[in-house]
């Protein structure tokens, strides 16, 4: 079960993944922004299903 601490370390990776986005785009390092970008995404993704998975858990508890 992803627990708030979890989360949290989520939504602090993305917010330093979009300040080094940020830079490599100044620094016109492509490959780099490639490379955030797909990281990024997978952050995203992992944060959305836990949050997904915290409200079906509630839902489930609410249902007993």
């Amino acid at each position: 079960m992803e627990t708030k601490a979890g989360v949290e370390g989520d939504a602090v990776a993305l917010v330093w993944l979009v300040s080094a986005l940020e830079y490599a785009r100044a620094q016109r390092r492509s490959k780099i922004v490639d490379y955030l970008e797909t990281v990024a995404d997978d952050v995203v993704f992992e944060t959305e299903m836990a949050a997904r998975r915290v409200s079906l858990l509630a839902r489930a508890r609410r249902m007993k």
